[in-house]
């Protein structure tokens, strides 16, 4: 009987240790609720709106933090700038995606996902004194690029969105 006890014992101690490493090893996700002042879906909107356009690849992620104007938690990366569409960035710039962890919740905006280093995106950005950074918020702020044609694609999209309102601000 005292060997059936502690079988049983030993089985729910078991039992509850794997459940509590898969619970606590796996990260919770909260969707940010947002309301854009602009349709983000518009590559024009989106251009016109940012002060920044630019093709880049993630250098490194280096943490999370909340924005201070907002609480929102963010992720910070190191983007070298490969290729200017609007503005004149150089080298690499410190990026702040709104988006990121707070504690070991994952906190994104519907459809989006966080940027990863080594991949390529085009961004989107204005410049943020307050933070000393380039801040991209709207899930159309950072797309991944595929391959090389989805570059030239996006290149070509965004150059055109640009070159659309250089004109219509002359007019």
């Amino acid at each position: 009987m005292k060997k059936i006890i502690i079988s049983l014992l030993i089985v729910i101690v078991l039992g509850i240790g794997i459940y509590a490493g898969i619970y606590y090893s796996q990260p919770e996700n909260a969707p940010l609720m947002a309301s854009w002042a602009i349709d983000i879906y518009d590559h024009e909107v989106m251009v016109e709106d940012s002060e920044n356009v630019f093709i880049g690849t993630v250098e490194s992620v280096d943490g999370n933090k909340k924005r201070k104007s907002t609480d929102i938690p963010c992720t910070i990366y190191q983007v070298k700038v490969d290729e200017n569409i609007k503005g004149e960035l150089s080298g690499v710039v410190k990026l702040i995606k709104e988006g990121g962890y707070d504690g070991r919740t994952l906190f994104l905006h519907d459809g989006d996902k966080l940027p990863e280093e080594g991949k390529t995106y085009m961004f989107c950005t204005k410049y943020s004194e307050e933070e000393a950074a380039h801040y991209a918020s709207a899930p159309t702020s950072t797309i991944e690029i595929q391959d090389e044609k989805h570059r030239e694609e996006m290149r070509n999209t965004y150059k055109a969105a640009y070159e659309k309102e250089l004109t219509e601000k002359i007019q």
